[in-house]
């Protein structure tokens, strides 16, 4: 989850990109006719990734292999632990209650808002500030790789 958004995943995922990022992507053209091509690779992609939020069912399409096994070497993961879209993992809502409880801990005010943290809970909370401390690490490297061969992408 602390990979998401990152210029290092979406090089991960460009050759199958996650469909619902496209679809919002889609939402927030201005020019309706990139709108509609969107939308329509959206559908595609989420086809391939045989997405839940779509409508879909059963196992990505064999096509999403590389992409999965890249996103799984880029955030550590163990061979065969991603099992479909990882766009799909941070639309979840158990997702979304493990990140707001990332924040009021950072904050030491966790127990204001889950005075009981469940196991499960906690791990989460280890497992995003982990990505998350990852992430910052991988981007400062790459920045300095930059930085040391004059390029300035």
């Amino acid at each position: 989850m602390g990979w998401y958004g990152s210029d290092l995943l979406d090089e991960a995922m460009s050759a199958h990109p996650c469909g619902c990022d496209l679809a919002d992507r889609a939402e927030q053209q201005a020019d309706p006719r990139a709108a509609a091509v969107m939308r329509s690779d959206a559908e595609v992609f989420r086809r391939l990734w045989s997405c839940p939020y779509a409508g879909h069912r059963g196992a990505p399409a064999s096509e999403t292999a590389r992409t999965i096994a890249a996103v799984e070497r880029l955030v550590g993961a163990l061979p065969g632990e991603i099992v479909g879209c990882p766009g799909a993992c941070v639309r979840r809502e158990d997702a979304h209650e493990a990140l707001s409880a990332l924040r009021w801990w950072r904050n030491g005010q966790l127990h204001l808002r889950v005075p009981h943290p469940s196991a499960a809970l906690a791990e989460a909370i280890d497992l995003i500030d982990t990505s998350v401390s990852a992430r910052e690490g991988a981007e400062i490297r790459r920045a300095r790789e930059r930085a040391s061969h004059g390029r300035k992408d």
